[in-house]
């Protein structure tokens, strides 16, 4: 039996009493023994393990119980920082770690972390240029990361990082917040439009051809979309937009969810996208038949979300939609194949 499906066992299940009548939407109790509530990065690695990033370090669950690892002023091979920002697996199978003060690299034979800081500085101002926001695996032997507003690549084998220029016009500035690999290239959003890594010369630069509605706009989300196309979410507006045509469409959002902002964006296996609102839940849309369905919390409702402010949104093997909320998680079955009865722990 898979770790996942162990983890599945765990949890409080019911079917849900609206929206649509082939999701279920189940509050885990399997995640209060977590120590720390407020998930900031979950991620299910090849071996079946699911890691979790709070800000009390990461918990590994293995279908039974929960691992921690933790920063530890007093032990050098722990971990950076207690606060996770983001967790990585290589093409290697290593797990690499994102905190609020460095990077850390996990050698699973002996639970040790190795440390590594952009800058060694000790001052404050030092220490926020080692706060890694995100991360992703660019070969074997390079991450690609995303610290406040720099971009760095990291050299695993000489351990070493590299500056990387960002070619925009005088006195923009950018936060990074998040990557999606594409075929040549890097998509990078930020808090003032899009930017890209290109692969082939390590140059990245504002990327300026965009729709007016992505210029200079807060992007909250990036995936792909079909035909290579992109979709991207702003604070307020969903588009499906096609770089190579330079063509876009803007999707009607409900009014309903109109009037909260797009924190985030997910798009499943399936094509559906999944979007979180600002104090107004979870939302998914189905591009195939431009429909709209709603989650949200509600006191009296068991089979509802555990909070309206939703932070991550991930999906597991089995397609089952994890959300992420600041106070637990929920998750949606999508194919019905959910227990009657679970023991919890």
């Amino acid at each position: 039996m898979s770790v996942l499906h162990m983890l599945l066992l765990t949890l409080f299940y019911c079917p849900l009493a609206s929206q649509s009548d082939n999701v279920h939407v189940e509050r885990t109790s399997v995640l209060h023994g977590l120590p720390n509530g407020y998930i900031r990065a979950i991620m299910e690695d090849s071996y079946g393990y699911l890691w979790f990033g709070t800000r009390e370090g990461i918990f590994r669950y293995d279908g039974y119980e929960f691992k921690a690892y933790r920063h530890d002023i007093f032990d050098q091979q722990s971990l950076s920082h207690p606060d996770i920002n983001a967790i990585i697996e290589d093409s290697t199978g290593s797990l690499w770690v994102a905190t609020a003060h460095g990077l850390s690299f996990l050698d699973r034979r002996t639970g040790k972390f190795q440390r590594f800081y952009p800058t060694l500085d000790t001052s404050l101002e030092a220490r926020q240029q080692n706060s890694i926001s995100c991360i992703i695996a660019l070969s074997a032997d390079q991450l690609l990361l995303g610290i406040r507003n720099k971009l760095f690549l990291f050299d695993k084998r000489k351990k070493s990082f590299t500056l990387i220029p960002i070619i925009a016009e005088e006195g923009k500035e950018f936060f990074i917040r998040s990557f999606l690999a594409d075929q040549d290239k890097i998509w990078i959003s930020t808090n003032n439009g899009l930017l890209t890594y290109n692969l082939s010369d390590g140059v990245c630069s504002d990327f300026t051809q965009t729709p007016p509605a992505l210029v200079n706009a807060p992007i909250s989300g990036l995936a792909h979309g079909p035909n290579g196309g992109l979709w991207v979410s702003t604070s307020q507006e969903l588009i499906e937009y096609y770089p190579s045509k330079n063509q876009n469409r803007s999707i009607a959002i409900p009014a309903y969810l109109a009037t909260s902002s797009i924190n985030h964006l997910f798009k499943a296996k399936d094509g559906k996208l999944w979007l979180s609102f600002y104090q107004n839940g979870l939302a998914m849309y189905d591009p195939s038949n431009n429909a709209w369905n709603h989650y949200t919390h509600s006191s009296i409702l068991m089979n509802s979300l555990n909070n309206n402010t939703v932070t991550r949104i991930f999906e597991d093997r089995f397609a089952n939609i994890w959300v992420v909320t600041i106070n637990g998680t929920s998750i949606l079955r999508l194919d019905q194949s959910g227990f009657s009865e679970a023991q919890k722990i």
